[in-house]
C-alpha cells in the first residue's frame, strides 16, 4: 500500500467521523456514562415503601424510579394535550 493510499484512507475515515450527526455522539456519550454508572453501583440497597421491603442493586432501583417518573410525565403531557 502506498503512502498516498494510506493518507487517502485516513482522510476518508476522518470525513466519515465528521459526517456522524452530533445527536449520535451525544447518545453514545450518554450510553457510556450509563454503563459506567451501572458498573459502579452494583451494591445492594434496601428500599421500604409502605409494607413492602425490597432489596435490589442501586442501579436497578434508580432505573425503576426513572421509568415511573417518565411514565407519569408522559401521562400528564398526554392529558394536557386533550
Amino acid at each position: 500500500m502506498s503512502k498516498q493510499t494510506r493518507e487517502g484512507s485516513s482522510r476518508s475515515f476522518l470525513a466519515r467521523l465528521r459526517a456522524v450527526p452530533a445527536g449520535t455522539w451525544v447518545g453514545l456519550a450518554i450510553a457510556v456514562v450509563a454503563v459506567v454508572f451501572v458498573l459502579q453501583n452494583q451494591g445492594t440497597v434496601t428500599v421500604e415503601l409502605f409494607w413492602m421491603t425490597l432489596r435490589s442493586p442501586l442501579w436497578l432501583i434508580l432505573l425503576v424510579v426513572f421509568a415511573v417518573g417518565w411514565l407519569v410525565g408522559a401521562l400528564v403531557r398526554r392529558n394536557r394535550a386533550r
